[in-house]
């Protein structure tokens, strides 16, 4: 039986429904999947005494694609740290978390926090940059530090660390005794029957490898492992360490393993100590199957992390190329990419000021001046560049939001859906919003290009540069771009550098991905264009991953692609029928535009306001008729203050004293009639006088 996680744990006793699986991580995985809905519950539960991992990342950033299977890996290894360690994911791609992500000021992913639930005060730990926060403190006021996405073991490590400190300041009840025994006489003090087995873990003082052990088997009931350092073993001989040793009952020791050292290797030592243990486990009782331990054979390839994207992606004799007629850009790519990048990742900062605001007040005017396509859209953006211009100190990701959504009229809106044309992948978690962004940005270069309003000819790649510095969502893709970014000042001096400049540093990244995990199978990562696309754009004996491009003809080939006037701005026929289709369907709705949207939302109010006026003025009508009873019953009583015509000063009619005299005289008649009856008829009985006496 799988081990549940806290979410499945607590779905369980108060009947809610586990959060969908989605995104990189499913509950089968051993790591909580948080959203915005459950994450103050679960995470800040009274109650709880383990610390949290939390790992804020976004599904379609490739680095975060490569991290989940270590992070998946570090949520196996310390299975058995479940009372004292907590693994948490967030999806900051999904709108639901959007708040949640912009609450922890989370600007790049993956991201890691660490939060404990249960402390005297706040502490601050140097390595990770951590903080930890007292058990009930408020979820508004929570601040957590950055930690690095490290490796599954540098991070286990670091983990332990940060629970040996905790530990040190206070321990907690469910937690296990981690601070070294000061004699081995002390083992016999906590020694108890149910203890089959009594281990001691023989250690240099700079050691984590005990702690470690001591986590790792803290749930086993029959097992006590306690750890002592090298001073306070060395009077007894022992100057192997780190060693392993089994305590007998009669007071003797069994060495049972021995390390290599802290120093030189504390993962291989783990390692040996947890195969010992699990042998003489398994040599005197029955190891449950889901405890068993199983080292180097779970049959899983390590990723590398290189940055240079050599991963477990397809080969190239594995993958067949998938064969595009002509590269077209679609409108929607463009529209679903404003979408994401203003609704999302704009939305989801804390605060936007200093240079950061000032990348996004060029990153709009770039697109207000350049971005071809619908007039609704193209308002609007002006609009929101305007309103740019009027903000000089610092505004909220929240400020941002309202900001936008009250600039918007049937006029000028921004799209409300997010749906991939010419970006859709060949499964929802490949290309889509990275794919939209470099359309969109070839978009801004090209018909910057074609237009005669550029004055400075590396605006448009200087705000590129700025948003991947301060807004795009992938560490590494930022990191990677800002790289390549330090030539556009010495590159770029007309507007066809710019064109060709972004053109060659997005082959670059092809190289880089090609064979990641992030790639598609289906539309792997080729230099671009093609000698399909663009025979004319190759020399004469050019390869695919080393072309001699004629860039001249490149540069053609790339202003017809992106150009406003090429844009797929309708679907196909076949996905006219296709859409066609799919709306009769009572699974699939249609989503509507931001326009369609607001009407409807409008004619819902004036529904309501019709409902509540209606409401008002039967109540109102109830009213009036009350108080005109109320005033025509105080004017009588005003005109005859000593009682109405016809009525007594009790307030009785004459009809009503007559009724009362009649019913009066019957009941008298009735009473007389009864008396008459049993008291003078008895009189009159005569007694018989010839009676016995």
């Amino acid at each position: 039986m799988p081990r549940l996680t806290a979410i499945e744990r607590e779905s369980r006793w108060n009947g809610s429904v586990c959060p969908s699986e989605q995104g990189l991580y499913t509950r089968g995985d051993g790591i909580n999947v948080l959203t915005t809905n459950n994450f103050a519950d679960v995470v800040f539960k009274k109650g709880r005494n383990s610390t949290w991992l939390i790992q804020f990342y976004n599904s379609w950033c490739g680095h975060c694609r490569r991290y989940a299977p270590k992070y998946k890996k570090l949520a196996k290894d310390i299975e058995g740290w479940s009372k004292v360690m907590s693994l948490g994911v967030v999806d900051c791609s999904d709108n639901v978390n959007t708040e949640l992500c912009r609450k922890y000021d989370i600007a790049a992913y993956p991201t890691i926090k660490n939060k404990t639930v249960r402390s005297d005060s706040p502490i601050i730990h140097y390595i990770l940059l951590c903080k930890f926060f007292p058990l009930n403190v408020s979820p508004n006021k929570t601040k957590m530090e950055t930690v690095p996405a490290l490796d599954p073991n540098e991070l286990r490590l670091t983990l332990s660390q940060i629970v040996n400190n905790l530990h040190l300041k206070k321990r907690h009840k469910s937690w296990p005794k981690l601070k070294p025994l000061r004699s081995i006489e002390e083992i016999w003090e906590e020694a108890k029957s149910e203890h089959k087995h009594v281990i001691l873990i023989f250690e240099e003082q700079n050691s984590l490898l005990g702690v470690q052990l001591i986590l790792d088997y803290m749930t086993e009931k029959k097992v006590l492992l306690r750890r002592l350092l090298k001073e306070t073993v060395v009077k007894y001989g022992i100057n192997k360490i780190p060693s392993l040793y089994v305590v007998n009952t009669d007071g003797t020791y069994n060495h049972i393993a021995s390390g290599i050292g802290v120093d030189v290797d504390t993962d291989t030592d783990r390692t040996t100590f947890r195969e010992a243990i699990n042998n003489l486990m398994k040599n005197n009782f029955k190891t449950k199957e889901e405890n068993k331990v199983v080292i180097n054979k779970d049959g899983k390839v390590e990723i590398p992390e290189s940055i240079m994207g050599a991963g477990d992606g397809p080969k190239d004799d594995d993958v067949k190329i998938k064969e595009i007629e002509k590269p077209q850009v679609y409108l929607q790519d463009l529209e679903s990419a404003l979408h994401y990048s203003f609704r999302q990742e704009i939305a989801i900062c804390k605060e936007i000021s200093g240079d950061k605001l000032a990348a996004l007040q060029n990153f709009v005017s770039v697109l207000s001046k350049y971005l071809p396509g619908r007039d609704e859209i193209k308002r609007f953006l002006q609009q929101v560049s305007d309103w740019l211009t009027t903000v000089t100190t610092v505004i909220s990701g929240g400020e941002w939001v309202h900001g936008i959504d009250n600039l918007q009229d049937e006029m000028a809106y921004l799209p409300e859906t997010t749906e991939w044309r010419g970006c859709k992948g060949s499964e929802p978690h490949y290309r889509g919003y990275p794919c939209s962004m470099w359309t969109l940005f070839h978009t801004l270069t090209v018909n910057a290009y074609l237009s005669d309003k550029v004055v400075d000819n590396q605006e448009v790649l200087k705000a590129i540069k700025g948003y991947m510095e301060y807004f795009f969502g992938c560490a590494e893709c930022s990191t990677n771009f800002l790289q390549m970014a330090k030539t556009i000042e010495s590159e770029i001096n007309n507007k066809k550098d710019m064109v060709l400049w972004l053109w060659s540093a997005h082959n670059k990244a092809n190289i880089r991905l090609h064979g990641d995990l992030s790639e598609d199978p289906q539309y792997p990562k080729i230099q671009f264009p093609s000698p399909d696309a663009c025979p004319k754009c190759f020399e004469l004996g050019s390869k695919p991953w080393s072309p001699k491009y004629r860039n001249t003809e490149v540069l053609n080939f790339i202003v017809e692609m992106y150009s406003g006037e090429n844009l797929v701005k309708t679907f196909l026929k076949e996905d006219k029928e296709k859409t066609l289709l799919r709306s009769k369907s009572k699974t699939d709705h249609r989503q509507l535009d931001w326009w369609e949207k607001k009407q409807r939302q409008q004619d819902l109010k004036q529904l309501q306001n019709i409902h509540k006026q209606k409401h008002d003025r039967i109540i109102a009508k109830a009213v009036d008729e009350y108080r005109t009873k109320n005033y025509v019953r105080r004017q009588k009583i005003e005109r005859h203050p000593h009682g109405m015509p016809g009525r007594t000063s009790w307030g009785l009619s004459t009809v009503d004293l007559g009724m009362c005299f009649a019913f009066y005289v019957i009941c008298a008649v009735i009473v007389l009639m009864l008396y008459y009856h049993f008291t003078i008829r008895t009189k009159r009985k005569t007694v018989c006088k010839f009676l016995p006496v």
